[in-house]
């Protein structure tokens, strides 16, 4: 289960990852999201935003992987239907040991009936560090993410 209680304004994190803002290695900004491998995990990040039906999108975010070997590092966004079933499921992939700042993207249309989607990031890295900034959803050209330049 995620919690909120160490986590950035707006998202909540899995208390037992080794996870939170930094100041060490910034996109934009004063921080970025720190996230170190360790004990093999899933979901360590996340956040959950209502979605239009037949919205045009674009989910991204900046990744920087230094020393990683996890071969599911990535964010991920599962779009649920009013009645809770699971609709759409783009995923970033997250390069294994790429130590400079790559952004990634995907771009999708929500289907006719879309209700929410849930932004996460799933860490399964054994060592090394990820950093994670200026993760970003639009819909119809509109950011819909909370704090996802981690600032607060």
């Amino acid at each position: 289960a995620l919690k909120s209680a160490s986590a950035p304004k707006e998202w909540a994190i899995d208390p037992a990852a080794k996870i939170g803002p930094t100041d060490i290695a910034i996109h934009t900004g004063r921080k970025s999201l720190l996230m170190m491998g360790g004990k093999v995990r899933s979901t360590v990040l996340g956040q959950t935003v209502a979605l239009k039906p037949n919205a045009e999108c674009e989910l991204s975010g900046w990744v920087l992987s230094d020393g990683t070997d996890g071969a599911e590092d990535e964010i991920y966004a599962p779009g649920y239907s009013t009645s809770g079933k699971l609709v759409l499921h783009p995923k970033l992939a997250v390069s294994t040991d790429q130590p400079w700042w790559k952004r990634i993207s995907a771009k999708f249309t929500t289907p006719g009936d879309m209700a929410k989607m849930e932004v996460h990031f799933s860490l399964t890295s054994t060592k090394g560090v990820i950093y994670l900034d200026d993760v970003s959803l639009t819909v119809d050209g509109m950011e819909v993410l909370k704090n996802g330049s981690f600032e607060q």
